[in-house]
């Protein structure tokens, strides 16, 4: 009897061990509570993982956007991820997934006791209109780095925003504007051809990555020959051209700036092979020509 009562007892502790752990964790919104200005403001989204080791964050969070502007993002606080899709908006949410090679379950901070929750991105936003609203998570998936891929049970902290600016000038305004304005393109960056093997059904690509430390980058746009720009996502895939081909990538941050990186991508023949091929068909041409004139 008590070796089954101590078979039950553990069997509790495991369970509200498993409980408690599922419950540490915590996805957070962390936003000023008071705007009184339109200068830009950042608004945090941390997550404290209870302790245990992640590698992968997706997150949709919606915003009032009648009364604020999204301007970006920036990440030099933020926990070092790979981007599977950066943050990105539309109709007034955010959607950002990343990895992160290795896992991690906190930072350290000399000045504080133990690890500190994870700051996953800084949001830039401003103010364009007086009223409240929420920053809302409305879809998380957190996923373990256990090599199952197992989720992150987790609590879900939202925020909420009051915007009550003081009346300005016009003049003032536009200064405001002005000393706000991020004037500055992306980080530089080089584009990596990847050669498709002869038999191989996957395309050639080409694979590019930047960074922009005051609002992010937006989008990632190509230009070939005389075309107009398009927008793109790394990997892109390149078509198979008989001769040489320029490609120009750039890439956009969230102001407008633009970095461009060039790159040169093989034909299925080369400039000697094609200038022998003509060479020969002259030949055979002329043979063809001068035996022809004999008959």
């Amino acid at each position: 009897m008590f070796i089954y009562m101590k078979k039950f007892l553990f069997t509790i502790a495991i369970f509200l061990s498993y409980n408690v752990s599922a419950f540490a964790a915590d996805l957070s919104v962390v936003a000023p509570a008071n705007i009184s200005d339109s200068n830009p403001f950042t608004v945090l989204v941390n997550l404290n993982t209870g302790g245990v080791l992640i590698n992968s964050v997706d997150v949709t969070i919606s915003y009032p956007k009648d009364i604020l502007l999204f301007k970006g993002y920036k990440e030099e606080n933020s926990i070092k991820k790979l981007w599977l899709a950066p943050p990105t908006e539309a109709l007034g949410s955010i959607h950002f997934s990343g990895i992160i090679p290795g896992g991690v379950d906190g930072v350290y901070d000399p000045d504080k006791h133990g690890l500190q929750p994870l700051p996953i991105i800084e949001l830039l936003f401003s103010a364009k209109n007086d009223g409240q609203g929420d920053f809302t998570i409305t879809g998380s998936n957190i996923l373990q780095n256990d090599g199952f891929g197992s989720t992150l049970s987790h609590k879900i902290n939202n925020a909420t925003i009051n915007i009550a600016r003081s009346p300005i000038s016009i003049d003032e305004e536009i200064q405001l504007e002005k000393n706000t304005l991020d004037v500055n393109p992306p980080e530089p960056f080089i584009l990596e051809y990847i050669k498709a093997s002869f038999f191989s059904k996957t395309p050639a690509m080409v694979m590019f990555s930047t960074t922009d430390i005051e609002s992010g980058i937006e989008k990632y746009q190509i230009k070939e020959r005389n075309d107009s720009w398009k927008d793109i996502a790394s990997p892109y895939p390149v078509r198979k051209a008989l001769l040489q081909k320029d490609l120009e990538i750039r890439a956009l941050d969230f102001s407008g700036n633009a970095r461009e990186a060039r790159i040169e991508i093989p034909g299925l023949l080369s400039s000697l092979q094609l200038f022998v091929i003509l060479i020969l068909g002259v030949i055979c041409y002329f043979i063809y020509f001068v035996v022809k004139r004999k008959r």
